[in-house]
């Protein structure tokens, strides 16, 4: 959890000192997003188990 933290802090920070970095920010992390649930995904297939249906929606949102 702590490098998903740095990453958010970065992320913020890079965009805070210029706002012109938002474009490359959201790609990195859209980047970051499609891997992480492909990732979830692909082994969720493997396993034969939905793994996205542990988790809460609502939760993720509040």
């Amino acid at each position: 959890m702590k490098h998903l933290e740095r990453m958010i802090v970065g992320a913020a920070l890079v965009v805070s000192r210029n706002a012109d970095n938002k474009i490359m920010v959201g790609k990195k992390w859209g980047d970051f997003l499609h891997a992480f649930f492909s990732l979830v995904k692909r082994s969720g297939k493997e396993s034969k188990l939905n793994l996205l249906s542990f988790v809460s929606v609502t939760k993720l949102f509040r």
